[in-house]
């Protein structure tokens, strides 16, 4: 990812952010399975997009990405601030995901596929963010994640 990338936030990550704080949908955004959503006007080249919250001791347990078609040679991986494809390798975004499942050409399917990344334990609060590429790119992103906390049954 390009260095000096900005960083934009998640629909309710901008909500736990604002001052004073307002707190997301709980049904959406609490528990163990987390819901978040970004819509790009133009969003730069190499962004990242904060999208999931995690506080210390969450596990990752797995996720998807949704995505509509986002422009010609656009790919994102998904991960931490120090591992950017942590829990998601390289997907080209060029076609929707069709709802994560593949389709005629073999899009990507969006899971989070890296499996060292499956099991990663949070050490401080920090969040699960989408890194762009180096193409401008307008569209929607949506993002499932399931995390437990850690010693949960």
């Amino acid at each position: 990812m390009a260095s000096g990338s900005s960083t934009v936030k998640s629909v309710e990550i901008t909500l736990l952010d604002s001052t004073p704080a307002r707190l997301p949908s709980g049904t959406l955004f609490g528990g163990q399975t987390r819901y978040a959503t970004y819509t790009a006007a133009a969003l730069a080249a190499g962004a990242l997009i904060k999208m999931i919250r995690c506080q210390k001791g969450e596990v990752v347990v797995g996720g998807r990405v949704y995505w509509e078609a986002l422009g010609a040679n656009t790919v994102i991986t998904v991960g931490t601030t120090d591992s950017t494809n942590r829990f998601m390798t390289i997907c080209p975004t060029v076609a929707a995901s069709d709802n994560g499942q593949p389709s005629a050409d073999h899009a990507p399917t969006g899971l989070f596929n890296v499996f060292a990344g499956i099991g990663y334990e949070f050490t401080a609060a920090g969040d699960i963010l989408i890194a762009c590429n180096d193409q401008t790119f307008t569209g929607a992103l949506k993002m499932v994640a399931h995390v437990l906390h850690a010693g949960a049954a």
